[in-house]
């Protein structure tokens, strides 16, 4: 698969979230371009094509992602764009978080 851009999207209050979207994201072989939900909120919507990549990483809170960007992941639109979703956590279960970052993408 040829890629042409590789979209890292992240929220990451303590810098892990982003360390791991971009260690991703570096791995790929696209054009790499961030989006740090904390310094640019999203809130319009981010259409990204067959050929580009999306890498999303968020922190889990108490089992699930960050309420305030919840709203914010529904701006991504994609045409049949693959997805990279993950979830950090600390010291705790993860519970849901990660089936819950997959059904916001979808």
């Amino acid at each position: 698969m040829e890629i042409n851009k590789v979209q890292s999207v992240y929220f990451s209050p303590s810098t892990t979230s982003k360390k791991i979207a971009l260690q991703i994201s570096q791995n790929l072989h696209g054009t790499n371009i961030e989006l740090d939900l904390i310094k640019n909120p999203l809130k319009s919507e981010l259409c990204l094509d067959t050929e580009d990549v999306l890498v999303v990483v968020m922190p889990v809170f108490a089992g699930r992602l960050p309420a305030l960007c919840v709203p914010m992941l529904r701006y991504l639109k994609g045409h049949n764009t693959p997805v990279i979703a993950v979830v950090a956590y600390g010291n705790r279960e993860f519970d849901d978080a990660l089936l819950e970052l997959s059904d916001v993408l979808k």
